[in-house]
């Protein structure tokens, strides 16, 4: 392929979404600049924290990422291999989607923070530090998909329609990733039937065929255990004889 298709490409493709994302980096680094150097006032930092929530955008690399490990899928000849690449794939995007719903929940317990009754101040999460926040966080995420349970409640009417809505969701993704993931097991175990199939019938030929293979090998034994020479003509006549034998 040449270098100006490859161009021609990038550029009716994903180059307006890079340069967006690009043009986003650099426009949150110049208002964190201009916030620490004390030049520009952004509401005390509430502003920039707002806008950090853009970044956000970044997740539509995601959509690139997909058509590459279609492409590579499409690569692979093991159709058992292929399932369990999709099984993979299934399992890390309800796992992004998990961490996105954990993100979201911590931002929705420290959305206010003058208030006390927040899950965060609840569990008191701000002095145990930022992974015992997130993990906590993504535990939370993944009972509202599975029946497990946690110590983590909400505690006022945000929180509480947040997680109405994450458990309405999950019903919804849950039960088709199931459904997926059992659909893919099945393929997997018809694919090993016929393979046990096709094992019984290997046995079975050998089992019928093993004193016609036993004396073929008898036959063999004798006509060419006294010659050395393949192309003399003794060798020829002893084939024959052979073959005639194994008739």
């Amino acid at each position: 392929m040449r270098v100006s298709k490859i161009a021609r490409h990038y550029a009716m493709t994903w180059l307006p979404v890079d340069l967006l994302l690009v043009l986003l980096d650099w426009t949150l680094n110049a208002l964190l600049l201009l916030s620490d150097d004390g030049i520009a006032d952004f509401g005390s930092g509430v502003f920039l924290e707002k806008v950090h929530y853009l970044r956000l955008l970044r997740l539509l690399r995601l959509l690139k990422a997909t058509s590459i490990i279609s492409v590579l899928s499409d690569r692979i000849q093991s159709e058992t291999m292929r399932i369990l690449v999709r099984v993979l794939k299934l399992l890390v995007f309800i796992m992004l989607i998990k961490h996105l719903i954990a993100c979201s929940w911590y931002a929705v317990g420290i959305n206010d923070l003058e208030r006390e009754d927040t899950w965060v101040k609840a569990n008191d999460l701000k002095g145990k530090g930022k992974v015992y926040a997130y993990t906590t966080a993504l535990h939370w995420s993944i009972t509202q998909f599975t029946p497990a349970s946690m110590e983590v409640v909400p505690m006022k009417e945000l929180e509480r329609s947040f997680t109405i809505v994450v458990i309405v969701s999950a019903m919804v993704i849950f039960s088709s990733f199931i459904s997926t993931i059992t659909n893919a097991m099945t393929q997997l175990r018809n694919l090993n039937s016929e393979r046990s199939a096709e094992l019984v019938k290997l046995r079975c030929f050998f089992s019928d065929h093993i004193r016609f293979l036993l004396r073929w090998l008898r036959a063999f034994r004798a006509a060419f255990t006294s010659q050395t020479n393949w192309q003399a003509p003794e060798c020829t006549v002893k084939m024959s004889a052979f073959w005639n034998y194994c008739r």
